[in-house]
């Protein structure tokens, strides 16, 4: 016969029920206790996902966090600074990819210049149009 958790025994000690015992001896309320347990760990879970991609999606107001708040906000595990991280490293590399164009654009520019000779005007107005817009591209693009 089963001793029941906290019940006194003719030697007046204490018998501990095991997970095993109740599994066994008393099947309809482990299932109750362990299908409640599963069900408001679940809940507990996605209440906590859903806070998590909350966080994440919170970075939108950044510029340009778009793409990478899309790729990763799904991933498991990935956290709110993590993203923040990934932004700034994406932005940063926008900025480079920038100032590399408009290094290009001002080379080209003071080559094309250099191999200019002070003839003809009609010469210098084209190159100088050329110029003005390298420059103007390039200062379209900081924006």
């Amino acid at each position: 016969m089963a001793k029941e958790i906290g019940k006194e025994t003719e030697s007046n000690a204490v018998v501990t029920m095991t997970v095993e015992a109740l599994r066994e001896n008393h099947v309809d309320v482990y299932n109750a206790v362990h299908d409640k347990g599963k069900r408001e760990g679940l809940e507990e879970g996605a209440r906590q996902e859903r806070e998590r991609i909350q966080t994440i999606e919170s970075l939108s107001s950044i510029p340009g966090s778009d793409a990478v708040i899309v790729e990763n906000k799904f991933k498991a595990g990935i956290t709110k600074d993590q993203v923040a991280s990934l932004i700034l490293t994406s932005q940063e590399q926008v900025r480079k990819d920038k100032l590399a164009a408009m290094e290009k654009e001002t080379k080209d520019a003071t080559e094309k210049m250099a191999g200019v000779g002070l003839g003809s005007e009609g010469s210098e107005n084209a190159d100088q149009a050329t110029i003005d817009a390298a420059v103007a591209r390039g200062a379209n693009s900081r924006r």
